[in-house]
């Protein structure tokens, strides 16, 4: 059996009968006093013998009653000691118990804790994004201020504006009346004249007859001076130049011209000579390369045109002129093209 620990003091037994306080068995007095005398029986004799006798039975009985009180209190130790322990065992159980509900309550404070932590991180996040669309709603209101105040600045235009077009329709229904009275002076001015042209018609239609005979014969006679100085031109430029055809316009100059004064300086100094440029396009005014391509691609009055070089192409140089044939122009923009690039 295990050691039965000791009793506290409130928990004490009271020892047994003839047992002292301390566990001990109390010691046996004997009695050594005079012995008592019998009382003398019928025939006045006395019996000490039954009384020695008697007291060896109580001694007898004394002991048996002290081995009684040691076994009694040896009971009740063990039995306290088995209380202790049940109780002890009790209190462990429990206690193993109570550790495994904290370790479960820690496990789910555990949980609690990091739902915790993820809904902090969401609010987080949600703060965020809230911080981000307030700072949206203050551009946003800082842009309706401005609109406003646009807004505002517009609709007190708009009032100027209202103002100054009621002002002009007042203005205009007065000129309009205005017009509606010399309307009727100009018709009864327009039928006095008409009186008047009847009356000149029949003499003017003499005078268009004679009119439009001069006018035939003159035209005749203009065709005649301008088909006379094509080919006074054409001639003289084929003189001058020995030359019998032109370049195809289509095919590009290439050359690596830049953008600017450079490119005038080159481009004057190619067409310097009354040759034509390699589109056929440029040329310097009233060249005799110039008249020879009007001839060439069909430029003569009153068909295409012929613009100054600077006209088309906002540079210094006016000593250059342009062809405006379609050919001679679509080479002519891409060769724009090639000196931008």
């Amino acid at each position: 059996m295990a050691a039965v620990p000791q009793a506290q003091s409130g928990d004490q037994t009271p020892p047994a009968k003839g047992v002292a306080a301390d566990g001990e068995p109390q010691k046996t007095l004997k009695y050594q006093g005079p012995v008592p005398e019998a009382p003398a029986n019928k025939q006045g004799r006395a019996k000490p013998k039954n009384l020695e006798a008697d007291f060896k039975k109580e001694e007898e009985l004394y002991a048996q009653a002290k081995a009684c009180a040691v076994d009694l209190q040896k009971h009740l130790a063990e039995k306290a000691a088995d209380d202790v322990l049940q109780a002890h065992t009790q209190l462990f159980i429990e206690l193993r118990s109570s550790q495994a509900a904290l370790k479960e309550k820690e496990a789910e404070l555990e949980e609690k804790d990091a739902e915790l932590e993820k809904k902090g991180a969401t609010l987080k996040e949600k703060d965020a994004e809230l911080e981000e669309k307030d700072a949206e709603l203050e551009r946003k209101g800082a842009t309706l201020k401005e609109k406003d105040a646009e807004l505002a600045t517009t609709q007190g235009l708009l009032e100027e504006a209202l103002e100054k077009l009621e002002a002009e329709s007042r203005l205009r229904l007065s000129v309009e009346a205005a017009l509606e009275e010399k309307e009727v002076k100009l018709a009864e001015t327009r039928a006095l004249l008409e009186e008047a042209l009847e009356r000149k018609e029949a003499e003017s239609l003499l005078r268009l007859s004679v009119v439009a005979a001069l006018e035939e014969n003159a035209a005749e006679l203009a065709g005649s001076r301008a088909r006379l100085e094509a080919a006074m031109n054409e001639a003289e430029a084929l003189l001058q130049l020995s030359v019998v055809g032109q370049p195809d316009p289509d095919r590009l100059f290439k050359g690596p011209l830049p953008f600017g004064a450079a490119a005038d300086s080159c481009l004057l100094g190619m067409v310097g000579s009354d040759l034509c440029m390699g589109p056929g396009w440029a040329f310097v005014n009233d060249s005799p390369a110039s008249k020879l391509h009007k001839a060439k691609c069909g430029n003569l009055p009153p068909g295409f045109k012929w613009y100054h070089y600077a006209t088309l192409t906002g540079r210094t140089n006016t000593q250059v002129a342009l062809c405006d044939n379609p050919r001679c122009r679509k080479a002519f923009n891409a060769e724009q093209d090639y000196l931008k690039a």
